[in-house]
């Protein structure tokens, strides 16, 4: 009876190590195999964060890119009127807000105080992107401002 004992538990140590092995292996075949690259398609994840009514009546519009690409801004209205997004001073603006960053940019309009504007940007890929804030109630002191879009007529 002790040698039938001790048989059945050098047979459970044995099958122990043998799974303690066959798992160790399968790990290690795991974690040496190639991983599946996933090749998403780049995106656009743009956000309008805030909207600033400075003095000097330009509105300065501050932009998120949370994507993978550069945004290219082709449009911009202001009350569903449409601003030339390019007619800018210097130093002017090409309309890209670079993946994964933040852009300030300032453009020309006689904004109203107490007003409630709706600011729309729209992609070269026609994506929209709006936000609305309402202007201040009374005026601001003049800033300086690095670029600005004036109105088409």
């Amino acid at each position: 009876m002790a040698h039938a004992i001790i048989i059945i538990a050098v047979v459970v140590a044995v099958i122990v190590i043998a799974v303690v092995v066959a798992v160790s292996i399968a790990v290690a075949a795991w974690m040496l195999l190639p991983q599946p690259t996933y090749n998403l398609p780049a995106t656009e994840q743009l956000s309008i964060t805030n909207l600033t009514f400075n003095g000097n009546g330009t509105v300065s519009v501050t932009m998120r890119n949370r994507g993978t690409k550069p945004v290219t801004i082709t449009e911009i209205h202001v009350n569903f009127a449409r601003a030339n997004l390019f007619s800018t001073v210097s130093p002017a603006w090409n309309g890209v807000v670079a993946a994964n960053s933040n852009s300030t940019q300032a453009f020309t309009f006689a904004w109203t105080n107490g007003t409630q504007y709706a600011v729309e940007l729209i992609s070269s890929q026609g994506n929209r992107y709006a936000y609305t804030k309402t202007a201040p109630a009374s005026p601001f002191p003049t800033h300086f401002l690095s670029s600005a879009v004036v109105f088409q007529d």
